[in-house]
């Protein structure tokens, strides 16, 4: 799919690899935003923001959109990564907090993430203590490439003029 591309922040990497099925899927090009330019976002119609979500916000969400919001074309989908099961978790208050400030058409989306204590900062593995007996529900909760079905149906329907 050219006119889809997929840009990630990623800290432990679960959300890269999320970013990653969803490329496959969508045989579209993905790109950490470290390393995004004006130039890559400009001819396509379809821009995916991925990150880690912490205390209600996508990690470098709102950066990448200042940034770069004159280049995004019509269509904008999120989605965040989080060691909460999805049913814990208030979408609407986190699109709230990340997406006021964007004019494109936007739709957010959550999955679940697996946290490697190694790889966590000190105030992440203080929310994954914190919240121990919920993140304990994610050996049973659905994650994986079947979890991002959801956002693949949205961009097949903006691509195919449905949205």
């Amino acid at each position: 799919m050219d006119d889809a591309i997929i840009i990630y922040t990623s800290r432990t990497g679960f959300t890269q690899r999320y970013a990653l099925w969803i490329a496959r899927q969508l045989h579209c090009e993905v790109l950490d935003s470290k390393f995004v330019t004006h130039k890559d976002l400009s001819n396509k119609k379809i821009v995916i923001y991925g990150g880690h979500v912490f205390a209600g916000r996508v990690l470098g969400f709102k950066p990448f959109y200042r940034q770069y919001h004159q280049s995004l074309k019509q269509h904008l989908l999120v989605f965040g990564t989080g060691i909460l099961p999805e049913q814990d978790v208030d979408v609407r208050q986190i699109m709230q907090r990340n997406m006021d400030i964007c004019d494109a058409e936007k739709l957010f989306y959550y999955f679940q993430g697996q946290a490697k204590k190694s790889q966590l900062s000190l105030p992440h593995r203080m929310q994954l203590a914190f919240n121990h007996t919920k993140v304990e529900k994610q050996r049973t909760a659905k994650n994986g490439k079947q979890t991002v079905v959801p956002l693949i149906r949205a961009v097949e329907d903006i691509s195919f003029g449905q949205i």
